[in-house]
């Protein structure tokens, strides 16, 4: 299979990933899948329990050079905590490195993070 060119990256993936469209134009460049998600991401985002922590912790992360998070599984801390310091300009040159245990983590938060952020996948995320 590693030498199997017929079949774009997406076919490597399930239905219903983010990663199960691809651009056509552009074999191998992944798109974020079409939402047809009932509640806007915005709102989805403001639902996360770290939403309400959002001023306080860019507030504390301004003045730490590293700083480790802990929090309970889904509350955004992964997805959120990286947009946030984009949006708040913290980073170095605006870089901000993520890191996953596993390669198809690491896809996967891509995906919903392009996502959320409305951008092609290889572009800004």
């Amino acid at each position: 299979m590693p030498n199997d060119h017929d079949h774009p990256p997406a076919k490597k993936f399930k239905p219903g990933s983010v990663f199960f469209r691809y651009d056509k134009n552009k074999p191998g460049m992944l798109l974020p899948r079409k939402g047809n998600a009932t509640t806007p991401i915005e709102v989805q985002r403001k639902q996360l329990p770290i939403y309400q922590a959002k001023p306080q912790l860019l507030n504390q992360l301004r003045q730490l050079h590293n700083a480790i998070l802990i929090g309970e599984t889904g509350s955004g801390k992964t997805t959120q905590i990286p947009q946030y310091l984009y949006e708040a300009g913290i980073g170095r040159q605006g870089l901000i490195a993520i890191t996953q245990p596993r390669r198809v983590a690491a896809i996967s938060l891509a995906g919903r993070v392009a996502e959320e952020k409305r951008t092609q996948l290889g572009k800004l995320i």
